[in-house]
């Protein structure tokens, strides 16, 4: 008899291990709140363009994680692209990853001597303190932490740096220093060995935006015979006990929402479609993406103190301001993104989509920008209306120098709940007794960034999906916790490959 798996979420995790399953024999369901497939790394029409929600490259060292990434698409389907990244700070652009001579000559002689002395300073007396603010300044000294990493790194986790771990700067930053920066700006750009994975000079990436692989995924996903159930809302996960005693997955309970792709921007509570009600669904097997807390509180097999342990885990929000803008009344950048250090900005990234493929635009002669803010649910910024939202990254456009209000032709606002997992100090711990706990679930399973409260990158959810089926068909024996440690970043690794 053929094992049912239902799959939450239609994003890189759900979808790969949903194609992995179904290629073993699976009978896979793949139920997704949205009316598209591709998670936090879809693509959406926005003012007539094509747009991914934030910045997504995608490069990874793993065979079978490629394979997929390729799955049903032609060669020409993909453009290389040469990174081009900076920082805005003090209306001065500085290369990013930072360049030691770069940042040192546009800072000037005053700040560059205090740079240098801050950061001779933190060699001879580094802070032992396991959060990000130490870690930085160990790497940059105080001043450059306080110049480039200080203000762009509160704005996105809401939280101050000395109350976030270093698990994010060890993952992120990982061995770049001012000392390697200096050297990097010295040696030529290409072919460094040991540079992060975060910080590759090279990609690629679809014509028509990141979607469009998972677009394509969700072809060859019906083709297989697997059922997408879009506009569904998981509202939790079913246990019952198996034949030893032991606690296991179910299945799911659903309500479907109305939800269209007008909304697919968010993850927020959501309205259930009039004269819908829940529906229990039987499996064998759930894999889920699904947001991490709000899945671990459904599953009534556990002692209530793991609900409680929940609420120390949080998750930051995204809001993304589209704007159309004339490129001739602007003086637009080449660069894919942009960090924003200014403290009189409030956004924190910039985003000329323009520039990842020209075809984004679809004939279109403006540009679409996104402008990128993070706010928890209750601040002031995240309560604000749309129009107001507005009017914010209008503002802030115009303060950067480069966007002019009259070249600014139409306005978009784009919400999403929940879209980044908050690495505040002692996360680890508390995860790690909720972890203990879901393993004592049999055919239970959770994958991607918000299922499994890592920071992903798409190759990394992916990656777990993967290993996910193929624990699931028990050619992987490993814990999934472990993929992706938060320490290290996978494609440096030498792990087994899930192919």
């Amino acid at each position: 008899m053929t094992s049912t798996v239902a799959v939450i979420g239609a994003g890189p995790a759900g979808l790969s291990c949903a194609l992995e399953l179904l290629q073993a024999g699976y009978a896979v369901d793949i139920f997704e709140l949205d009316a598209v497939v591709g998670g936090l790394s879809r693509t959406v029409d926005v003012l007539g363009h094509k747009a991914d929600l934030g910045s997504h490259r995608f490069f990874s060292k793993v065979k079978a994680v490629n394979d997929f990434w390729h799955q049903g698409m032609a060669p020409d389907d993909f453009i290389t692209e040469h990174r081009m990244s900076r920082i805005l700070y003090n209306g001065k652009f500085f290369d990013y990853p930072l360049r030691g001579f770069d940042a040192l000559f546009k800072l000037g002689l005053v700040e560059s001597t205090r740079c240098v002395l801050s950061y001779i300073y933190a060699s001879l007396r580094p802070r032992t303190e396991p959060t990000f603010e130490a870690w930085v300044s160990n790497a940059f000294g105080y001043r450059l932490y306080e110049i480039f990493f200080k203000t762009y790194s509160e704005r996105l986790w809401g939280i101050p740096c000395n109350q976030l771990s270093d698990q994010f700067a060890k993952q992120r930053i990982k061995t770049l220093n001012l000392r390697r920066a200096i050297i990097n700006a010295i040696q030529p750009k290409r072919n460094k060995q040991g540079t992060p994975l975060s910080l590759i000079d090279e990609f690629i990436y679809p014509r028509l935006g990141c979607g469009m692989v998972y677009e394509r995924v969700a072809e060859e996903v019906k083709r297989l015979g697997g059922r997408f159930f879009l506009r569904q809302k998981v509202l939790g996960i079913t246990t019952g006990r198996n034949e030893k005693g032991e606690f296991k997955a179910t299945g799911i309970v659903t309500q479907e929402v109305d939800r269209g792709q007008g909304a697919a921007m968010s993850n927020a509570p959501v309205e259930m479609t009039a004269g819908s009600s829940p529906v229990t669904r039987h499996y064998d097997i759930v894999v889920s993406s699904g947001i991490f807390t709000d899945m671990v509180r459904s599953l009534n097999c556990l002692p209530d103190e793991v609900r409680t342990w929940c609420d120390a885990l949080r998750f930051r929000n995204t809001i993304l301001v589209y704007l159309t803008v004339d490129p001739n009344k602007a003086t637009l950048c080449p660069d894919h993104w942009i960090y924003i250090h200014s403290p009189e900005i409030q956004m924190g990234r910039l985003c000329d989509f323009s520039n990842w493929s020209k075809d984004m635009q679809q004939g279109h002669s403006d540009h679409l920008l996104s402008f990128e803010y993070w706010a928890n649910n209750d601040e002031p910024l995240w309560l604000k209306s749309d129009a107001e939202l507005i009017a914010q990254a209008r503002a802030d456009a115009v303060k950067t120098g480069l966007i002019t209000a009259e070249s600014i032709t139409d306005a978009a606002v784009h919400r999403i709940y929940k879209s980044y997992p908050v690495y505040h100090n002692g996360y680890e711990q508390v995860l790690g007794r909720i972890t203990a706990q879901l393993d004592t679930i049999k055919d239970l399973y959770f994958i991607g960034r918000n299922g499994s409260f890592k920071y992903n990158n798409m190759d990394h959810s992916i990656l777990m999906g993967l290993f996910c089926a193929h624990k699931i068909c028990g050619t992987y024996h490993g814990s999934l916790w472990s993929i992706n440690t938060d320490s290290d970043y996978q494609e440096v690794m030498q792990q087994q490959d899930p192919s």
